[in-house]
């Protein structure tokens, strides 16, 4: 983690929870990438930015265990997904902003991450893509009591809840593999071989 001490301390939600259908059934966080699981890639993208790692799923937890705080989503939300997810990790980060990322979404840019920081403290930042907002952006602990009204309302979609909050969108550009989401062996191909050709 980073021991900068010029920005404000911040913590890391790695959402882990997906089944990775298209993939097999397969774990995509512990998916291999020439020799160590893809979450590996992931945190090697944010280290610079982040100070506490808490990882959300339902399986595996001995192996996530490596790599940070491991929680469950809270069976009181009833919903597994990203919104049980998120509702059950912030409660055990450790500082009020929260960077929330996805596990198969592994190559960050650093500028990206930096964006998304620099914005004032207690606002919702998100990234966009072709003007569609990702599972990729910073929140506020303080958001946490809206974020549980809404797990536990009729529609538990997170971008539901995001759809109902002032939110600043910061747009980019995906470039090979850097920002690509995971999701088909195509993509696993994709990101292993924009791995292989990187400096």
């Amino acid at each position: 983690m980073s021991n900068h001490q010029s920005r404000t301390s911040t913590s890391c939600v790695i959402l882990a929870g997906g089944t990775g259908k298209r993939l097999g059934g397969v774990d995509k966080g512990l998916i291999d990438i020439d020799g160590r699981p893809m979450i590996e890639l992931l945190l090697r993208s944010v280290a610079d930015f982040i100070d506490d790692v808490v990882i959300s799923t339902n399986q595996n937890l001995g192996e996530y265990s490596n790599y940070g705080l491991v929680v469950k989503d809270d069976d009181t939300y009833g919903s597994t997904g990203p919104l049980a997810g998120i509702c059950s990790a912030i409660p055990q980060c450790q500082h009020e902003r929260i960077l929330i990322c996805c596990c198969d979404m592994p190559v960050l840019p650093g500028a990206l991450i930096k964006a998304l920081l620099d914005t004032p403290e207690e606002t919702i930042s998100v990234c966009s893509i072709d003007g569609r907002k990702q599972l990729l952006m910073v929140i506020h602990r303080e958001m946490l009591g809206s974020l549980v009204s809404a797990v536990q309302g009729e529609d538990r979609s997170f971008m539901a809840w995001l759809r109902t909050q002032r939110a600043m969108e910061v747009p980019w550009e995906p470039s090979g593999h850097t920002l690509l989401n995971v999701n088909t062996q195509d993509d696993l191909d994709t990101l292993r071989r924009g791995l292989s050709s990187s400096p």
